[in-house]
């Protein structure tokens, strides 16, 4: 026998081995943060596009960081343009925070979004291994939220991290409050830490508000042991500071969007609300599309119906630890409330926020799945599950990279088209009129605001307009000067 065997059978390697299998779950879970950095990691090429430049121009811009902070949070007139009439004033004044930072490197942008979500996929998951008390479910739901492809743009995309930023101390919020339920010496610590976390969520981002929707139910559904429990006034009034908030808070972001005609017709309880919540029960199986989905066809029915499947099951036999199945299927369902008030369609990146309930759900689902194996599988029951789960996870991937590879190519083009300004004209007065022809309509949307100021982030205020066209050009009304500049998009590998 040689000194590893002895070593193996004695005390010390018995000691080693137990401490693996205690350790065991958590490798996993580094497995699978490794996984989702080797995904996301060629995002950290990618550049900037759209709502980028507009916060980075107003970063740049700030005369004054205090003032701009104060303005950030001063909802009677809201801060800067960047704004767009949303409250969200703590992702405005960290945005400074970032641009003093990182200035114009991109990579360092996108690795903080990648950050930060590896470290949401550990929050859910804790949260999900605390609510069902099995690692199945845990290690499930930390990969499904890990990689689902319709979280794509709020990962791969600098401004849309506002959700991946918000959900970190959305996520935080929750697993506090949950941990002060338990009880013991450190509880009034975790109150207090899930009280600021969740401040925090809500001036992150509006979306965050639902929160205070779980925080309430979590004391009913998950801890209290009848209706004796239920009587007493002491627990529930726990939940009076996050309830004050939260109605404070709805007051002010109610305020702000009356003061903006495009904000107020924008969002509302109507006939679109129903189409857009089934579109987001679609989107949450299987993303159709990288930007918005605004109508509701045949493939929208089909996942529609077996996400709604899905949750039968679960309801009916999902894992039992008090009533953890019946919060998480109104988790998921209550967080897609506020995105489905958006008038303009449904957007696949908006599932983030209602991304860890979703992934929590189908883990649990899964867990539902692999009970119900019949016996006589045996010892084939794990290979067979790694022969399903293995190409699930392979779809989820490529469908993210494809979906990527759509941000990739706007981002690649913005970048292009300073480039060649840049070839062509290395400096500009700070009064200088261009006019940029043939410039992809990808890169202007509903207005040329994305290219003026990602070409003023580089040459000061110089006024720029967008034309799809020289006969766009010559159309406009402009008053027109030899000093004008006119610059021709060169689509990528043209030459000049």
């Amino acid at each position: 026998m040689s000194r590893v065997q002895r070593w193996a059978q004695g005390p010390g390697g018995q000691a080693f081995v137990d401490r693996l299998q205690a350790f065991a779950p958590q490798l996993v879970l580094a497995a699978i943060l490794l996984l989702t950095f080797a995904v996301y990691a060629p995002t950290l090429t990618f550049w900037f596009m759209h709502d980028d430049f507009l916060f980075l121009r107003a970063a740049q811009t700030a005369s004054n960081p205090w003032v701009y902070v104060r303005d950030s949070f001063d909802f009677r007139n809201p801060g800067p343009p960047a704004d767009f009439s949303f409250y969200r004033p703590l992702y405005q004044a960290s945005f400074l925070g970032f641009y003093k930072l990182f200035g114009l490197e991109a990579w360092a942008y996108h690795l903080l979004n990648v950050s930060v979500h590896l470290a949401n996929v550990a929050f859910v998951w804790l949260i999900a291994r605390k609510l069902t008390g099995r690692v199945l479910v845990a290690h499930g739901a930390a990969l499904i939220f890990a990689l689902h492809p319709a979280y794509t743009s709020a990962v791969a995309w600098v401004a849309a991290g506002n959700a991946v930023l918000e959900t970190l101390p959305y996520l935080a919020s929750l697993w506090f409050f949950l941990k002060y339920l338990d009880g013991g010496p450190r509880r009034l610590g975790y109150y207090a830490a899930s009280f600021v976390a969740f401040v925090l969520a809500l001036l992150f981002h509006p979306e965050a508000l639902m929160l205070t929707v779980l925080i309430v139910l979590a004391y009913p559904l998950l801890y209290a042991r009848g209706t004796r429990d239920l009587r007493t006034v002491g627990p529930w009034l726990r939940l009076v500071p996050f309830v004050v908030t939260a109605i404070a808070y709805f007051q002010i972001q109610s305020w702000v969007r009356d003061q903006s005609f495009e904000q107020s017709v924008a969002f509302g309880f109507g006939w679109w609300f129903n189409d857009n919540y089934l579109r987001y029960l679609s989107l949450a199986i299987y993303p159709l599309d990288p930007g918005r989905s605004t109508d509701y066809s045949a493939s929208h029915i089909v996942f529609t119906i077996a996400f709604l499947f899905i949750s039968v099951i679960v309801g009916v036999a999902g894992p039992r630890r008090g009533h953890s199945t019946t919060f998480v299927l109104y988790w998921f369902y209550i967080a897609l409330i506020p995105l489905s008030t958006f008038l303009l369609g449904a957007y696949s990146r908006k599932l983030y926020t209602a991304g860890p309930g979703l992934a929590i759900l189908l883990a649990m689902f899964v867990a539902v799945v692999w009970d119900a194996r019949p016996r006589r599988l045996g010892a084939w029951a794990p290979a067979l599950a790694l022969a399903i789960v293995v190409p699930i996870v392979g779809v989820m991937v490529w469908r993210g990279v494809e979906l990527r590879a759509g941000h990739r190519h706007a981002m690649f083009q913005s970048r292009q088209l300073l480039q060649q300004v840049q070839e062509e004209y290395p400096s500009l007065p700070p009064d200088a009129r261009v006019y940029l022809v043939g410039v992809p309509g990808l890169l202007t949307l509903f207005t040329d605001s994305y290219v003026r100021d990602e070409l003023r982030l580089y040459y000061g205020d110089i006024e720029v307009r967008a034309f799809g066209n020289d006969a766009q050009l010559a159309e406009a009304d402009l008053e027109r000067s030899d000093d004008d500049i006119v610059i021709h998009y060169r689509p990528p590998g043209r030459a000049p």
